[in-house]
């Protein structure tokens, strides 16, 4: 009896672990790394019917100055082209095999590669983009082609771009500056400033093979990769056709794009905002917090996605008082927002606002267990359990394993398991240390104050007081000269006379 009772907990148990295991969407990402250096993210869905594969590069434009600018982006172009395949073209090649969606993209610290095609050719593009990212046999023919194509891409460079700039640069200097949100709030240094435009149309008509396939041997060696990979496949199959089609490639490096890692200060005062005269009234409401940990992140989604929806069933569903209530919530780096926003008619926005703010306060006051049970459920719901299995969204999974290992230093947890160690006391804790009043949150949006069209009446009744006050200063002055005509006014009374 009590070997059928072990044998049934056991089975409990196994049963209990399984069906924790499947409502975890990250459960099938594997990651390794190469012997040379190369990152590797793979994860297998067998209810998706493409693989999507994406090959990223550190090079980007950051690196870039008046007389490079636009190297890189040429660069990717030119991974594309070779002559000993199809239409010396990758991109018509991979696509005539199949694949929906080919394409390269650059960016300020990163180079990206992307093909999705069907799943009984997942190991072939994965051989096939081994061969275009190290294996090259290019031409300046083929240079000629993708100038003209990326010149197309980025516009035509024109003599007058150069003074117009610098009249620009110019006047940048001399006015006020404008607000940069993440420096004055979170003292987070703003970025250099790119080269204009006009430098990257002006530098490809000149840049030479020499000078694109140097760039391409000092930044194209697989340390300074990573590779993705989703779809329907077998594990240790892809696996295997990675480390013999990328694990062999002996190309080595030092030169590498990375953005800096750095940190935001804590908010020192309350960010608030007020815009009169715009085209309707809206509010955002909320706090300044910093993302030092991923569960902070995911409290905070919860409770702005919770708090969005008890207002939507208050304002619009018992009242009628608003067209929509949702979460609002962005960042840069460690900085971020977490903030509700809502619409109204003018007549009902100061109500609006009263009724978010009083729900707010008694959040804080006290936040009943069965809100924050409710919170996380959904939330749950909707972003673990609720997984689609297309390409697009699978690879968003990878792309948050990559951001939790790399910014948070996280390789054995995935974003369900996070999330599932969320209690209520630490939801209650996290929501009480971000909403203070001195990490409090406003941008307010209003239509007008008084009455509708009163900036434009204002402006009038502004311009036509100059326009008194000039009149009245002119006849002013000449009362003071003792003159009762001006030169001008004499000659217009000889020519009426005459």
């Amino acid at each position: 009896m009590k070997i059928l009772l072990w044998i049934l907990t056991l089975f409990i148990l196994l049963q209990a672990n399984e069906i924790t295991n499947n409502d975890d969407p990250y459960k099938n990402i594997h990651y390794f790394t190469l012997k040379n250096g190369m990152q590797v993210y793979l994860l297998n869905d067998n209810k998706t019917e493409n693989t999507q594969i994406k090959l990223t590069v550190n090079l980007g434009y950051d690196i870039e100055d008046d007389d490079t600018y636009g190297l890189a982006h040429l660069v990717e172009h030119m991974v594309f082209r070779d002559q000993r395949i199809p239409y010396h073209d990758y991109l018509d090649y991979i696509k005539e095999e199949g694949a929906t969606y080919v394409n390269g993209y650059t960016r300020r610290y990163e180079t990206g590669y992307l093909a999705t095609i069907k799943n009984d050719k997942a190991y072939w593009v994965v051989e096939t983009f081994a061969q275009m990212l190290f294996d090259k046999n290019v031409t300046t023919k083929d240079l000629k082609i993708e100038k003209g194509a990326l010149q197309t891409e980025i516009g035509e460079s024109h003599w007058y771009y150069r003074p117009m700039s610098a009249i620009k640069t110019f006047f940048d200097k001399i006015t006020s500056p404008t607000e940069n949100f993440y420096l004055d709030v979170f003292k987070l240094p703003k970025e250099k400033e790119l080269p204009a435009r006009y430098f990257a149309q002006e530098n490809n008509a000149n840049f030479t093979l020499n000078e694109v396939m140097k760039r391409y041997k000092d930044y194209y060696y697989p340390a300074n990769m990573k590779l993705f990979v989703v779809g329907d496949f077998d594990i240790t199959k892809m696996e295997q056709t990675i480390k013999e089609n990328y694990g062999k490639i002996d190309k080595t490096g030092t030169l590498s794009v990375k953005e800096t890692k750095i940190k935001a200060s804590s908010p020192d005062k309350p960010y608030e905002r007020y815009y009169e005269g715009t085209d309707g009234s809206m509010a955002y409401l909320g706090a300044l917090y910093l993302l030092d940990d991923y569960r902070t992140y995911l409290i905070l989604n919860a409770y702005t996605e919770n708090l969005s929806q008890r207002l939507q069933q208050k304002m619009r569903n018992q009242y009628g008082k608003t067209y929509s209530v949702n979460n609002y919530m962005f960042s840069n780096k460690n900085a971020g927002v977490a903030a509700v926003t809502f619409d109204a008619l003018h007549d009902e926005f100061d109500n609006n606002m009263k009724m978010a703010k009083e729900m707010m306060k008694a959040d804080l006051q006290h936040l009943d267990e069965d809100t924050i049970q409710k919170a996380l459920k959904s939330y749950e719901e909707q972003y673990f359990h609720a997984t689609e299995h297309d390409n697009d969204t699978l690879m968003g999974l990878l792309q948050t394993t990559k951001y939790l290992r790399e910014d948070h230093n996280i390789t054995v947890e995935s974003a369900y398991d996070i999330f599932k160690s969320i209690t209520p006391e630490i939801f209650k804790a996290t929501i009480k240390k971000t909403y203070t009043p001195q990490h409090h949150y406003s941008v307010i949006h209003r239509d007008y104050y008084f009455f509708s069209l009163e900036m434009l009446t204002l402006s009038l009744i502004t311009f036509g007081l100059f326009v008194f006050l000039y009149i009245r200063l002119y006849k002013f002055e000449l009362k003071k000269l003792n003159l009762i005509y001006t030169h001008r006014d004499v000659r217009l009374t000889r020519r009426v006379s005459s």
